[in-house]
This record gives C-alpha cells, structure tokens and sequence, in this order.
C-alpha cells in the first residue's frame, strides 16, 4: 500500500515525464515542427494586413493550407511520438482505448496534474496577452499586435502543447496495458525503436 505522500510524489514523477519527454520530442523536431506553424503565422499576418483586398476565395484557401500543414503536423507528431514505439505496434483503436481507460483509473493523479498543466498554461499564454495587454494596444496597432502574438504562439505555445498532448497520450498508451501497475519503463524515452 502506498501512502498518500508516495503516491502524490509518482504522480508529480509521471507529469514531469510527460513534459520532459515533450520537451526532448520538440527539441528533436524543431526545424519541421517551427517550419509547418509559422506557415499559420504568416497566414494570419497576411489576412491581418491585406484581408480586405484578398479575393472572395482567398483567405478560406489560406486557412485550407493553415489546416493542411497542421494536420501534416499532426501526422508527423504522431508518427515520432506514438508511432516510433515498438510496444505500440498492433494497439488498435479498442485496444488504445482500452490503455487510455486503465491509465486514467490507475494514474488519475498524474493526469488531473496534466490537464491542471494545460490550463494553466492557456490561462497564462492565451488569456492573459488577450485580457491584459491587447487592451494596452493602440486600436491602429491591433492588426500588427495580433500578427506578432500569433507569430510567436504557432510555433512555441501551439505547437508545444500539440507535443505535450500527444506525449501524454504516449504515457498513457504505455502506462495502460493490462499488467502495468507500477511497473513499466523508468522513462517513457527508454523505449525500443520500432523501425
């Protein structure tokens, strides 16, 4: 029986690997990872600054694209997060779902840390530029404030929290098979290679 100190302090362990393992995948696939986002900046900056002398079809066609390379992104994540680790070959949807339900129940904890994690980081990166300094901003700089923001944000906030939630699933798609209980890999990095 664990005590509820032991507990809290593998809870805290298992929400800093999943950060830390975010953070090593994000690191390991900046150039790609910054390259596909800052495609949705320029997007938005574009359609900040000449939208109304875009054509009828043309700022749906460039949020078409934004969608396109997020969706590659998406793609891309999943294949070096989830899909480059040998003990998940063969988990079907069921199967995943199934992990996914087991990890919750075991590692509720570690989880609610997780989307606390999440909340607070939109609560301090989103609400807080949008709540506290857009009101600061002159009316004639708002186009050239919002471009900036969302220049910064696709490629750090956006795409770091597209890592950090694939990276939990990972965990959780690891964590959640029917033996593990406490066992399992130290760290979710030590994994073999599925290539």
């Amino acid at each position: 029986m664990t005590t509820s100190g032991t507990a809290t302090d593998g809870s805290v362990r298992l929400a800093r690997e999943v950060l830390d393992e975010a953070w090593r995948r994000y690191r390991g696939h900046l150039l790609p990872i910054v390259g596909l986002s800052l495609v949705g900046s320029a997007q938005r900056a574009l359609v900040q600054f000449v939208g109304d002398d875009l054509p009828p079809w043309g700022a749906p066609a460039l949020e078409g694209v934004t969608w396109g390379c997020r969706a590659l992104l998406v793609v891309l994540l999943w294949r070096w997060i989830i899909g480059s680790d040998a003990r998940l070959r063969g988990v079907g949807l069921p199967e995943g779902v199934r992990r996914v339900g087991r990890y919750a129940h075991r590692h509720r904890r570690a989880l609610v840390l997780q989307l606390v994690g999440f909340l607070v980081a939109v609560l301090v990166l989103d609400a807080v530029p949008d709540l506290v300094i857009a009101p600061l901003v002159p009316a004639e700089a708002g186009p050239l404030y919002r471009a900036v923001l969302l220049a910064v944000k696709n490629p750090t906030v956006i795409a770091f929290t597209m890592v950090w939630g694939l990276a939990l699933l990972h965990q959780a798609l690891v964590r959640g098979t029917r033996g593990e209980a406490s066992g399992g890999p130290r760290v979710l990095s030590e994994r073999p290679s599925a290539e």
